[in-house]
């Protein structure tokens, strides 16, 4: 299993401080994913995705490159993270 850490408007992963070594600890077996959105983070030179629909598609495409697209995922998500967890539902 996977989880995803989504966080909100002008957040990054760092902002989840150490929620995400803490949900590691809880649940050892399973990964722990955090990935910035363009225009934050580690891709703050990107041009951020002005419709919740690119960003869940970005989101898509970021679990391919690591290869956790074929996997169950569980989220947590905050604000934004939210609306784009609730885009990506079946």
């Amino acid at each position: 299993m996977t989880w995803v850490l989504l966080r909100g408007l002008m957040r990054e992963q760092r902002h989840w401080e150490d929620f995400p070594a803490r949900l590691a600890a809880a649940y050892p077996d399973e990964r722990i994913l955090t990935p910035d959105f363009p225009g934050n983070g580690s891709r703050w030179q990107e041009t951020s995705p002005t419709r919740i629909s690119a960003m869940t598609d970005f989101l898509r495409e970021e679990l391919k490159r690591e290869n956790a697209d074929q996997q169950p995922v569980s989220v947590i998500a905050i604000s934004l993270g939210g609306m784009v967890a609730t885009d990506w539902m079946p």
